[in-house]
């Protein structure tokens, strides 16, 4: 244990640099969360409710927000539609959803009856050609002069 921790002795003294430098930033971030805006005029705002205002001028993105929390605010939703001989008849036309079963664990996996028609077939006549050994894959140039040939013959 001794051994191991005179070996290490440069990487435990980093690990504790780090820990100690987390621990601190940590503990210097302030805990107090922003104060948001609660009140707004002409003059200033308020941070606190009936709290004093700050002067100066509200920016325009500010004034933008409260009007429009203002207006959200001044609308009024009128329940008596519920109770309207229109809504009541309404018909429901949706379409009920049927629940179905679980397919199969595995999709991909062939089905039981169908696990030799799966193998392959010497009789195919992909297997009745012959394979050259000595073929090599051809660029997209080599691919170009073919073809060329080709059309010209």
């Amino acid at each position: 244990m001794l051994r191991a921790l005179t070996h290490h002795k440069l990487m435990i003294l980093g690990i504790a640099i780090l820990a100690a430098g987390a621990l601190w930033y940590g503990l210097s971030q302030s805990s107090a969360p922003a104060p948001t805006i609660v009140t707004s005029s002409a003059n200033g705002t308020s941070n606190t409710p009936g709290g004093a205002l700050t002067p100066g001028p509200v920016d325009k993105d500010t004034q933008q927000i409260l009007e429009i929390l203002l207006a959200l605010r001044s609308v009024k939703l009128d329940d008596a539609i519920f109770s309207n001989n229109s809504f009541i008849s309404l018909k429901d036309f949706s379409t009920k959803i049927i629940p179905e079963p679980v397919g199969r664990p595995d999709p991909f996996a062939p089905l039981p009856g169908e696990a030799a028609a799966l193998t392959s077939d010497s009789s195919d006549p992909i297997f009745d050609q012959p394979v050259s050994a000595s073929k090599k894959p051809q660029t997209p140039d080599a691919l170009k002069k073919d073809q060329a040939k080709k059309k010209g013959q």
